[in-house]
């Protein structure tokens, strides 16, 4: 398989990036920005600015200036009652993006900011409905990422279940981008949780009823994660299969990071020879092997880390 593609695609994501940062950084010193920072009086404008400057940061990789102009927008929203009811779904956005800065800590801060944007539906009447499906997905979302993040397994699975039973009740109409992330979640806490047979239930909705279009990363990581799934139910077959289908449909296009490629190299070579292979004896030896790289702490990331932790336990 030729490496050649994915560098160029890598490399011309560098590009992108460093251009959208210059582009950035002529906006953010610009005189009249600097200016206006403090003359004008458009309360929608006082916010576009935080915004301009958090979404500088982010680009930057600057969390901590990033979430500080957050907050500011926010306080702009709050000391402005009745522009915060007219505009609910900006308002929503962008709370959202200050909880998904906080889900990774392990702190009350989280749960207040989740609890916080809870009790936005009740001052709502424009949008209110739209407004709840939003409030309702990006939380419990959140709060999920969040207990991967600080591997309460356990107690994901039980929020999964009171979600499952919501989205059943209220009968939300979510789009397939939030579906899709939803029951990508579902699927690994379920994974973890060692119920095999459910977590396969999650991956079969995403894979069967949407489409990779619908939201392309997240659906590539659902195919990894069905091959993991198979691999528990050594359905080695199907899973050789898989892998064959996968290399097809993405290794010219999308490039996987350093821990999947280790993971299904491993699960690939061992399901061509399962007879003669310990998968303790290989998930142990890999294990050994992760602990010294860098691994970016993603929540995808962490799941693969505890399979690969309780694969190299079993007995």
């Amino acid at each position: 398989m030729s490496t050649r593609l994915p560098q160029v695609v890598i490399l011309r994501k560098q590009i992108a990036v460093e251009k959208i940062i210059e582009d950035f950084q002529i906006i953010v010193n610009h005189h009249l920005l600097e200016k206006n920072k403090t003359s004008i009086h458009s309360i929608q404008a006082k916010i576009f600015i935080q915004l301009i400057y958090a979404n500088y940061y982010h680009i930057t990789q600057n969390t901590i200036s990033e979430l500080e102009y957050l907050e500011r927008a926010i306080a702009i929203y709050d000391a402005n009652s009745f522009h915060k009811q007219e505009n609910p779904l900006d308002y929503i956005s962008v709370y959202t993006r200050i909880i998904d800065i906080y889900k990774k800590r392990d702190d009350e801060t989280f749960y207040n900011k989740i609890e916080a944007l809870r009790q936005f539906d009740q001052i709502l009447d424009f949008q209110k409905h739209v407004a709840n499906e939003r409030i309702f997905f990006h939380t419990y979302q959140a709060e999920l990422e969040h207990l991967i993040y600080n591997h309460k397994f356990d107690e994901g699975h039980q929020m999964m279940q009171h979600i499952l039973k919501q989205i059943h009740i209220n009968k939300f109409n979510l789009e397939p981008y939030y579906l899709i992330g939803m029951y990508y979640q579902f699927a690994c806490i379920c994974l973890i949780n060692k119920s095999v047979s459910q977590s396969l239930k999650h991956i079969n909705y995403i894979l069967n009823e949407f489409d990779f279009s619908d939201r392309p990363n997240t659906f590539i990581k659902a195919e990894i994660l069905n091959v993991l799934i198979h691999f528990e139910l050594k359905n080695y077959k199907l899973v050789l299969h898989s892998l064959a289908n996968f290399k097809k449909k993405y290794a010219k296009t999308f490039k996987i990071n350093t821990l999947e490629k280790k993971i299904l190299k491993l699960i690939e070579r061992f399901c061509n020879d399962p007879y003669l292979k310990k998968s303790v004896i290989e998930f142990n030896s890999l294990y050994k092997k992760i602990n010294k790289m860098d691994i970016d702490t993603t929540s995808s990331n962490i799941i693969y880390l505890k399979y690969i932790d309780f694969k190299r336990l079993e007995r």
